[in-house]
């Protein structure tokens, strides 16, 4: 059985795909990100959202400090299956 949860979204990292912050996602961890996915992942001890397109983690944001990430840096938590 799958075990999801759904959490607020506390970054800015997908604003621009439709993900803000406060808004509920749900996150499915036990299955692996095909391209295209959004993902939560934690990378240097902080939570983000990115876009999976192996072999990166792509951000969509209006934060332009926001950039891309190797995906083989960081801890892939799950998928986000659903954005409500």
């Amino acid at each position: 059985m799958d075990n999801f949860y759904t959490i607020p979204v506390q970054c800015r990292t997908m604003d621009l795909a439709g993900y803000y912050i406060g808004k509920k996602i749900t996150i499915n961890p036990t299955i692996k990100p095909l391209d295209g996915d959004c993902v939560l992942i934690n990378h240097k001890s902080k939570i983000h959202l990115m876009e999976y397109n192996t072999p990166y983690l792509l951000p969509r944001s209006t934060d332009k400090s926001q950039s891309v990430i190797d995906v083989g840096l960081v801890d892939i938590i799950g998928v986000v299956i659903h954005n409500n």
